[in-house]
């Protein structure tokens, strides 16, 4: 397997890319406008899990100490995440009450999303990694595989739940994460177009819209595009748009709710009520993702290459 997987990355900012249009309620204008059904990407957070969990996995597949492990995670998800949060208390509605929170990414263990609320998933992905790392526990390679199973059937009823209306998100994140690493020890094999397999992922994630039961084959499908992508790269999602937009997924992911809140604080008509102000919204989000990730995301990673040189980061989140 080699160290790094462009499609991978593709992939991701094509998933990022669809929770920005979520949020930003693209999904109710082309309802409006064309009689659409209402579309969801809320589900692709799960398979952020998935891949994350993966990615960690082979990244410290040699072993690693966990202080390393530990400063080379900060660097690479509390600098955008202190200056998305920042920005979104400027503009949010209402602070809450426990503001120390939000500097230790703390908010779900409170029964809360962040005020940057898709950080609840930062939050996860900061703290389980490093408990895994500081208390290890292996699985015998025998038990790897029917482990699997039961991990990605778990994360299909996790999603579905979700889909029903429970948040579950703490449940979402451990299952998801564990899936992603006993996927990467189960050594396993898919060859397949990798463009294809991804765009399957993505509509299974839309089609779950309409069709909740569809969300059990969400994992078996991210699964079987992540180890397709670890095989070959594909086309589409190799290219340099796509490409462009994994490099800033993780910032875009984040950066995209104050720039949701500023628009509703200080411009009308709301971003639901019109598509001028939604893609005005979007195009900001991705111009200052682009931004932010060229002066806080890389030179936080570079910090971290440069202090353990043999131990490079992993790239996404």
């Amino acid at each position: 397997m080699n160290k790094h997987w462009a499609s991978l990355d593709g992939l991701r900012g094509v998933l990022a890319l669809g929770v920005v249009l979520l949020h930003f309620d693209v999904n109710i204008l082309t309802r409006r406008l064309f009689g659409m059904p209402p579309l969801w990407m809320d589900l692709a957070v799960d398979v952020f899990f998935l891949l994350s969990g993966f990615v960690l996995t082979h990244s410290v597949r040699n072993g690693t100490s966990f202080p390393i492990f530990a400063v080379k995670r900060l660097l690479r998800l509390l600098p955008i995440y202190y200056v998305t949060t920042l920005a979104t208390m400027l503009v949010v509605p209402q602070l809450p009450g426990d503001l120390w929170a939000e500097l230790f990414v703390a908010g779900p263990f409170l029964s809360r999303n962040p005020v940057n609320f898709p950080a609840w998933s930062i939050c996860f992905e900061l703290y389980l990694p490093l408990l895994a790392v500081l208390l290890p526990i292996r699985l015998p390679a025998k038990l790897v595989r029917p482990a699997l199973v039961v991990a990605l059937l778990a994360c299909g009823a996790c999603m579905m739940a979700f889909e029903e209306g429970r948040a579950m998100y703490a449940p979402r994140a451990i299952c998801g994460l564990i899936a992603g690493h006993l996927l990467y020890r189960a050594k396993l094999e898919f060859r397949a177009p990798f463009d294809l397999a991804a765009l399957c992922v993505i509509g299974l994630i839309l089609a779950a819209s309409f069709a909740p039961a569809i969300t059990f084959l969400i994992p078996f499908a991210a699964s079987a595009a992540i180890l397709a992508g670890t095989q070959a790269e594909g086309r589409l999602f190799a290219s340099a748009p796509v490409l462009w937009l994994g490099s800033i997924s993780y910032t875009l992911y984040l950066v995209h709710v104050p720039v949701l809140y500023a628009l509703g604080k200080w411009i009308e008509p709301a971003v639901s009520e019109s598509p001028i102000v939604s893609l005005a919204g979007i195009a900001a989000s991705l111009a200052l993702a682009t931004m932010l990730t060229k002066l806080v995301e890389r030179p936080a990673m570079a910090l971290s290459a440069r202090l353990f040189p043999r131990h490079v980061a992993s790239r996404g989140v």
